[in-house]
C-alpha cells in the first residue's frame, strides 16, 4: 500500500513529463484498436509530412476515430523511421493502434535499458494487452522504483485485467492520493483520465457498477475522446441507462465501437427495428472485412453477432480470433460470454 507521505513532490514532477506516454496507455478500450474501416464511405485526404503532423493527426484520431488519420500516419511511418525519443513513442503509439504489438515492442526496446518511466509504462501496457501479465508486472515494478504512484496504478491495472480482485484498502489509498493531487492541480487532463479509467475498471472488478460509472463519467468529462466516450457508454449499459447512451452517441457516429454500443442501447429499449437499415449496413461492412481477413474490429464484430444480429458460431469464431490478438479485460469477458 502506498503511504500518502511517499515522495509526493517527486511524483508530481514525474507525472508532468508523461503526457506522451499516456497517449499510448490511454488506449485500454477500443482506441488502441486501429479503425481499418469506419462504417461510412467518408475519408479525409490527409497528408502527413512531419512528426509534428503525426502528433496532430494522432490527437485528432483520439478525438474523432477517423480512420483516414490513422492511415495517413501509417503511410508516414512506412516511409520514415524516426530517430528521436518523441518520434519513437509516436511510432509505438501507431504500431499499437494497428495491433502490431511485436513491432511496437521492438521500437520500444532500446529505451528499456535504464529507468525511463515513459518507456517502462509503455512496455507494461504492451505486455498487458498481449496477455503477458508477469512481464507487465515486472515493467510496473521498474516504474515503482522511481515513481511509486504510477507504479502502483500500473500494477493495479495489470492485475485487474488479469482477473484479480483489487484490494479495497489499496484502492482507497490510491484514490486519496489522487484526490490530493487533483486538488492541487498537479495533473494534465490526459493523466486525470488515465487514472480515472483504472479506477473505473477496479470498481467494475469489485462488482461496484455505480462507482465504476462515476469514474467513467469523470474520465469522459475530463478528456472527451472516442475511447472515453465508449468506455462510459459501456458503463451506462451496465447500469441500465440505455437512454443515456443514445444521448451520448448520436446517429452521426461511424466508429464501429460507438455504432455497436448505440445499437445495443436501442435493443435494450426495444427500438432496434427502427434502425434496420443501419443494422444491415453494419452487417455488410463487417462481413466484407471478415471475407478479407480484416479483423481489427473483431471485438466489435463478435459483440454485434452475439447481441444484435445473432450468429453464435460466427460470434464465437470472432471472439476467439480477437482473444488471439489482444487480451484486455473486455476481451476476456467477451470470450466468457460466447463460451458460456
Amino acid at each position: 500500500m502506498i503511504s500518502l507521505t511517499c515522495s509526493i513532490s517527486w511524483t508530481i514532477r514525474v507525472l508532468s513529463t508523461l503526457m506522451c506516454v499516456f497517449l499510448c496507455v490511454f488506449l485500454c478500450f477500443w482506441a488502441c484498436k486501429a479503425q481499418a474501416h469506419n462504417l461510412s464511405n467518408h475519408t479525409d485526404n490527409v497528408v502527413v509530412k512531419s512528426l509534428r503532423d503525426v502528433e496532430t493527426q494522432l490527437m485528432r484520431y483520439r478525438e474523432t476515430g477517423n480512420d483516414a488519420l490513422l492511415d495517413a500516419v501509417g503511410t508516414y511511418f512506412a516511409e520514415n523511421t524516426p530517430a528521436s525519443p518523441q518520434g519513437r513513442l509516436l511510432h509505438v503509439w501507431h504500431a499499437q493502434a494497428a495491433h502490431d504489438f511485436t513491432l511496437a515492442s521492438r521500437i520500444l526496446a532500446p529505451a528499456l535499458q535504464g529507468n525511463n518511466i515513459d518507456a517502462w509504462l509503455l512496455a507494461a501496457n504492451l505486455q498487458r494487452v498481449m496477455g503477458n501479465s508477469s512481464a507487465a508486472e515486472t515493467a510496473c515494478q521498474r516504474v515503482s522504483d522511481t515513481a511509486p504512484l504510477q507504479g502502483q496504478l500500473c500494477l493495479l491495472q495489470v492485475r485487474v485485467h488479469r482477473g484479480d480482485k483489487p484490494d479495497p484498502a489499496q484502492l482507497s489509498e490510491l484514490q486519496r492520493l489522487y484526490k490530493w493531487m487533483h486538488q492541487n492541480r498537479s495533473l494534465t487532463h490526459e493523466q486525470h483520465a488515465w487514472i480515472m479509467g483504472i479506477f473505473t475498471e477496479a470498481h467494475l472488478a469489485l462488482n461496484e457498477p455505480l462507482k465504476s460509472r462515476h469514474w467513467s463519467a469523470q474520465a469522459y468529462a475530463t478528456s472527451p475522446t472516442v475511447q472515453n466516450r465508449a468506455a462510459h457508454a459501456s458503463q451506462l449499459l451496465l447500469t441500465g441507462e440505455a437512454d443515456e447512451v443514445l444521448r451520448l452517441i448520436d446517429t452521426s457516429e461511424t466508429a464501429p465501437a460507438l455504432v455497436v454500443l448505440r445499437l445495443r442501447a436501442l435493443q435494450r429499449l426495444g427500438q432496434l427495428d427502427s434502425v434496420a437499415a443501419t443494422v444491415n449496413q453494419v452487417d455488410r461492412q463487417f462481413r466484407h472485412d471478415i471475407a478479407h481477413n480484416d479483423l481489427l474490429h473483431a471485438r466489435e464484430m463478435a459483440v454485434f453477432y452475439l447481441d444484435i444480429l445473432p450468429d453464435q458460431a460466427l460470434a464465437e469464431h470472432l471472439a476467439r480470433k480477437n482473444w488471439a490478438l489482444q487480451k484486455e479485460l473486455e476481451d476476456r469477458r467477451l470470450l466468457e460470454r460466447v463460451e458460456g
